[in-house]
């Protein structure tokens, strides 16, 4: 079974290894999106004048998310 797991990645290994840098980039935002809004969320004070921008830092995540699904 691992063997034709190997050949079937050897037959299409620019296919997989093309993915790496789309599922890095997208942790990478997630990462930056959640954490800004997680910080946002919990200084809320700060905010409380203008309005939270929670919104616009959740909306990547969620849009990126469905994206990569389909």
């Amino acid at each position: 079974m691992l063997q034709l797991i190997w050949y079937q990645f050897n037959y299409s290994k620019k296919q997989w290894l093309g993915t790496i840098p789309v599922f890095f980039m997208s942790s990478l935002l997630t990462g930056a999106c959640l954490t800004v809004a997680f910080s946002v969320k919990t200084n809320a004070h700060v905010f409380s004048k203008v309005g939270m921008p929670t919104p616009l830092f959740t909306f990547p995540v969620f849009f990126g998310g469905l994206t990569l699904l389909f």
